[in-house]
């Protein structure tokens, strides 16, 4: 039989155990708006591939710079289609309303391209039917036999010169960066606005004759022109005004006027107001929506607390009040059974 102490233990013991469970399974406060869940849900990829204007497969250019254009799966936010040759992205662009309209530079030979769709979430949908673009460059002129001795310490021209160029001239100095393999390639083929609405943008630059100028037009009204002096990896970052979808269009012109152009889509993880979204950002929401229990006990449990105390106690009291009954009746048993035995002797 268990003794009075170590009942009043058990007792006591049990009742603190939940009390300290209560305290650290169920919050104070107990305010839906404390028991926000943040998860961000994956947009729901795009289920329908691209498709190209025109009938471009199989034909053969002279020109460098061509563009790509045809219709895009509409989804909120917007998709990014963006155009990859050999397994690496040659450019890319939001697709607007249906349809993008995206240029990209072409090498000598064969262009094996494929367009894609991707959301903001990262996710690829099925690809477009593989095109092949052949790009014969016009022959090279003789050269010259009294060429004009070069500059000993040539400069990259200047961003003025670069950028006010007639379509003849943009025709001519991308031909002149194929031909010399002059390219500028982004290290991803696009990206997602930060939420402070930052991008960085990140080219490798190869081939061509250094020095460089780099211009870079950030699709906002906001254009830089930056001199380089060397082939490699750079880095630009720009912070746009507001939340949205952009493509930042850059240009490279080397120390000899020959020139590349890449185009780089910027867009937004958040879907705009007033459409349905294809995916959504899931912030918030009570905790006990997804069990009834759950909410019960977190919007109840002091309440549940107190009345737990409160059987304790009186249960502890009740079982002490029983054990002091209990020894009053023995010792009045006893009490009454001696003066009985002492009366018996008597008689």
């Amino acid at each position: 039989m268990v003794n009075k102490s170590q009942l009043i233990k058990k007792i006591f013991h049990a009742a603190l155990l939940f009390v300290v469970f209560a305290c650290y399974v169920f919050p104070t406060n107990t305010n839906a708006s404390s028991y926000q869940v943040n998860a961000s849900i994956p947009y729901v990829a795009p289920s329908q591939a691209a498709t190209i204007n025109g009938s471009p497969d199989g034909t053969t250019v002279a020109n460098a710079l061509q563009t790509i254009s045809g219709s895009c799966q509409v989804q909120n936010p917007a998709d990014v289609v963006s155009v990859w040759r050999g397994g690496t992205s040659i450019g890319s662009t939001p697709c607007n309303s249906g349809t993008y309209t995206l240029q990209i530079m072409l090498i000598p030979g064969d262009n094996i391209l494929i367009v894609r769709t991707a959301n903001a979430s990262l996710l690829y949908g099925p690809d477009a039917t593989p095109i092949t673009i052949t790009l014969v460059l016009p022959p090279t002129p003789p050269a010259d036999p009294n060429p004009t001795p070069a500059a000993p310490s040539p400069t990259p021209p200047s961003p003025a010169a670069t950028q006010n160029q007639t379509p003849e001239q943009i025709i001519e100095s991308t031909n002149a960066g194929a031909m010399t393999e002059l390219a500028a390639q982004t290290t991803e083929p696009f990206s997602v606005l930060s939420t402070n609405n930052d991008v960085t943008v990140q080219v490798t630059i190869s081939g061509g004759q250094k020095p460089y100028t780099i211009n870079l037009d950030w699709g906002d009204g906001s254009t830089e022109s930056h001199s380089v002096a060397v082939a490699g990896v750079y880095s630009f970052t720009h912070a746009y005004e507001k939340d949205g979808s952009y493509m930042v269009r850059g240009n490279v012109h080397d120390v000899l006027g020959a020139s590349t152009q890449f185009s780089y889509a910027v867009i937004s993880s958040n879907p705009k107001p007033g459409n349905n979204a294809s995916g959504s950002t899931y912030v918030g929401g009570n905790i006990g929506n997804t069990n009834p229990i759950g909410t019960f006990l977190r919007k109840h449990w002091k309440p549940i607390v107190t009345a737990v105390a409160a059987l304790t106690l009186a249960e502890t009291t009740y079982v002490l009040g029983k054990r002091r009954r209990y020894a009053d009746y023995v010792a009045y048993r006893r009490t009454h059974t001696s003066r009985a035995k002492k009366i018996g002797k008597h008689r």
